[in-house]
């Protein structure tokens, strides 16, 4: 719903990939937030990678993806992501 992923993303592909994703979520509880980037904010994110044991970790954020990987989370754009996923 953000205006700025609306320009690129029609609802009925967000509606596709809601569906998809649903499909593989699992519930976790982050099991500690390392402090490692400069906004604090996103460190959660690495914790959670770190309890659900993440693949990947798709995210726009400059200081997540200059991490490139943190522990076996393999940390991507969504234009790499995809790229990976037509590999497969």
């Amino acid at each position: 719903m953000r205006p700025k992923f609306a320009k690129l993303i029609k609802q009925d592909q967000v509606n596709r990939f809601k569906t998809i994703t649903l499909s593989f979520l699992k519930k976790t509880n982050p099991i500690n937030s390392p402090e490692i980037v400069r906004d604090p904010n996103d460190n959660y994110l690495l914790g959670i990678c770190t309890g659900c044991k993440a693949d990947f970790l798709v995210t726009g954020d400059k200081d997540l993806l200059s991490l490139e990987t943190y522990q076996s989370t393999t940390i991507v754009t969504m234009g790499q992501f995809l790229s990976l996923l037509t590999l497969l």
